[in-house]
C-alpha cells in the first residue's frame, strides 16, 4: 500500500465517522472548530434527541463555549444529512439571531465537504421565496430540502410558526439579557408563546431543546423544570465548577475551559456582580442579597488578598462532615503583625464525589501537605460532633477519627482542637468584629485562590436567630443537599476554637465598650506560631 492509499482509507474512514457523530461532523466541517470534552457530551445528548432516545434536554452552559455552534448551526446539517425528510424549527430573542443561524445551516450544506458526506441532501441553488411548482423554498426565513419534505424555519422568540409542524424544535438563548429576564411581564410574554405557540406545533414524536443563561429562577426553564422535573435531560456545566454532576468530572473550582476562558477571568466577573456569576457563568440564577448574611461584614474587595502558604509557619486544618456537595476543608496560618495576628485562609480542600469520604479527604490533605513539604504539628478544628458519630467503620470509629488517622498515618502529627459549640450567631458577630477592624490586633485575610469559600461566606444567609439559615435543595440527580454554609461552619469552628479567649472577652465586653486592643487580652500562644 502506496502513501495515496493510506491517505484515501485514512479519509474514508473520517467520512464514515462524520456521517454518524455529530463531534466528527462538526470537525470534518469545520477543522478549526476547538473540540473540548464538554462539547463531546453536549454533541451525544445532542445525537439522543436526534435518534428519538430522549426527547427533551436542556443544556445549560455559559456564553462563547461553542454551544451554539454544536446545537444551533451543525446540528441541523447533521440532522438533515440523517434524515432529510425532518421538519425542524430555530428560535432564538430575536429572529436576526435565529436567521443567522440559518444562514449558517445553509452554508454547512452548500460546502463541498458536506456533499461528501450526504451528497443525497441539498438546497435550491437560488433565493425562492414562493412556493411554485417545482421549487424549493430558500430564505434566511425558511429552507427547504431538494427532493425531499424537509425543511428549516428560522423565527424569534414571540414569532409566528403557524402552518409549519415540527419535528424538532431548537430554542437557543429566549431571552436576550438580564434586563428582559428580569421583567415579569416580558417572562410571562416567553412563556405564553411557548405554550401557545411552539408546543402547538408539536405531535407525538417531536423532541425539544432548550439551551440559555439561566438569568432568573423564573425562566422559562426555571417554570418547565418546576411543572415537569422528571421529564427533562439536563446538561449543565458551570464555568468554575462546583455542583457535581454526573456528567462533570473536574475537580472542584476547576474552570471549564482555562485556555479560553481562565479561572481568574471568571471570578473577576464573581468580584464585580456575585449575581451576574451566579447567573451567567454557574447558570444558577439567585435573588439579589437580601442584607441578612450570616457574614455580613465580609467585603472581597477588602478581605480577599493574594496569599501564598509561608514556610516554617504552622497549620491550621478545619473540617465540616457533611459530605454532600463535598466535604468541606479549609486550611489556616497566622502570622505575627506586631503585637497581633493576620488570621490567613491560605487554601481550601474540598473533597466531593469520590473523595467525600472520611479516609480519601484526609489523602487529599496529606497529598496537599507532601506537596508544601510540611513537617511542623497539624493543628485539627471542626464540628464537635464529628467525633461522637460512632459507627461510621466496622470499628465503631468516628468520622474525625477516621480522618486524623489517616493524616497520622501519612507521617504527620496532629493536635486534636475540637470543643463544644459555642453560639453560631455569637461567633459570626465576632468574625464579623473582625472583619470591621473592631479588634485591633486580628486581621482576616482570604486568598483569592479560595473560590468556593469566598462564595459560600458572601452568600450564607442568617436566620431570624442569626444562626446559619439551613435550606436543603436537589440537585439534578435528585439529591437533597443544603447548598451553603459548609465552609462557613470550617471558618467558624476555627476561629471559635483557636481564639476562645479573645471571643470570651469579646462576648462579655458590653456594648459601649471601645473597641478591643491587644492589651485588653492575654493569652497563650503555644498554638499559633
Amino acid at each position: 500500500m502506496d502513501k495515496f492509499e493510506a491517505l484515501e482509507i485514512k479519509e474514508e474512514a473520517a467520512r464514515i465517522k462524520a456521517r454518524s457523530s455529530l463531534i466528527s461532523f462538526i470537525e470534518f466541517t469545520k477543522p478549526e472548530y476547538e473540540t473540548q470534552w464538554f462539547h463531546k457530551i453536549i454533541a451525544v445528548k445532542c445525537e439522543d434527541i436526534l435518534f428519538n432516545r430522549i426527547k427533551k434536554l436542556m443544556i445549560f452552559v455559559p456564553p462563547q463555549h461553542g454551544k451554539s455552534e454544536i446545537v444551533s448551526r451543525k446540528l441541523p446539517a447533521f440532522a438533515f444529512g440523517i434524515d432529510p425528510n425532518l421538519k425542524l424549527a430555530g428560535c432564538s430573542y430575536s429572529s436576526d439571531l435565529a436567521e443567522g443561524f440559518s444562514r449558517d445551516i445553509q452554508r454547512t450544506i452548500d460546502s463541498p465537504e458536506y456533499n461528501e458526506l450526504f451528497p443525497r441532501t441539498s438546497l435550491n441553488g437560488s433565493n425562492v421565496r414562493s412556493n411554485a411548482f417545482g421549487t424549493y423554498i430558500r430564505t434566511v426565513e425558511k429552507f427547504e430540502i431538494v427532493g425531499h419534505r424537509g425543511h428549516f424555519k428560522a423565527v424569534g422568540v414571540c414569532g409566528p410558526l403557524t402552518g409549519n409542524a415540527v419535528d424538532i424544535g431548537i430554542i437557543d438563548d429566549p431571552v436576550k439579557d438580564s434586563i428582559e429576564a428580569n421583567s415579569q411581564t416580558y417572562r410571562d410574554r416567553v412563556w405564553d408563546w411557548y405554550m401557545n405557540v411552539f408546543k402547538t406545533r408539536m405531535h407525538n414524536d417531536s423532541r425539544e431543546i432548550i439551551m440559555m443563561t439561566r438569568w432568573h429562577e423564573d425562566d422559562l426553564a426555571g417554570r418547565l423544570l418546576k411543572l415537569e422535573p422528571n421529564e427533562w435531560e439536563v446538561v449543565c456545566f458551570e464555568g468554575v465548577y462546583e455542583t457535581p454532576t454526573k456528567y462533570d468530572t473536574r475537580k472542584i473550582g476547576d474552570s471549564l475551559w482555562e485556555n479560553k476562558h481562565s479561572k481568574e477571568r471568571l471570578l473577576d466577573i464573581f468580584r464585580l456582580s456575585p449575581q451576574t456569576f451566579s447567573a451567567l457563568i454557574q447558570q444558577n440564577p439567585k435573588e439579589a442579597m437580601s442584607g441578612n448574611e450570616f457574614f455580613k461584614s465580609f467585603n472581597p474587595d477588602n478581605h480577599v488578598k493574594t496569599i501564598q502558604y509561608t514556610p516554617l509557619t504552622t497549620l491550621h486544618i478545619s473540617i465540616d462532615y457533611n459530605v454532600y456537595p463535598y466535604i468541606a476543608i479549609t486550611c489556616w496560618q497566622l502570622i505575627r503583625n506586631g503585637n497581633g495576628w493576620i488570621i490567613c485562609q491560605i487554601n481550601e480542600l474540598p473533597a466531593s464525589d469520590p473523595d467525600n469520604t472520611a479516609s480519601r479527604a484526609g489523602k487529599k490533605v496529606s497529598s496537599w501537605l507532601k506537596s508544601l513539604d510540611y513537617k511542623n504539628m497539624i493543628y485539627l478544628y471542626g464540628d464537635w460532633s464529628t467525633q461522637n458519630m460512632n459507627g461510621i467503620d466496622e470499628d465503631k470509629r468516628s468520622f474525625f477519627k477516621i480522618f486524623e488517622e489517616t493524616l497520622q498515618k501519612g507521617g504527620y502529627k496532629t493536635q486534636n482542637n475540637l470543643k463544644p459549640h459555642v453560639s453560631p450567631a455569637g461567633i459570626a458577630n465576632f468574625i464579623n468584629a473582625i472583619f470591621n477592624k473592631e479588634l485591633q490586633f486580628l486581621e482576616i485575610q482570604i486568598s483569592d485562590k479560595c473560590f468556593l469559600s469566598i462564595k459560600d461566606y458572601k452568600e450564607t444567609k442568617a436566620d431570624k436567630d442569626g444562626n446559619i439559615f439551613k435550606k436543603k435543595i436537589k440537585n439534578r440527580e435528585g439529591i437533597s443537599y443544603e447548598p451553603n454554609g459548609h465552609l462557613v461552619d470550617t471558618f467558624k469552628d476555627f476561629i471559635a476554637q483557636a481564639f476562645k479567649q479573645e471571643f470570651v472577652v469579646y462576648q462579655n465586653r458590653g456594648i459601649n465598650l471601645r473597641p478591643l486592643g491587644v492589651s485588653q487580652i492575654k493569652r497563650s500562644m503555644y498554638k499559633l506560631g
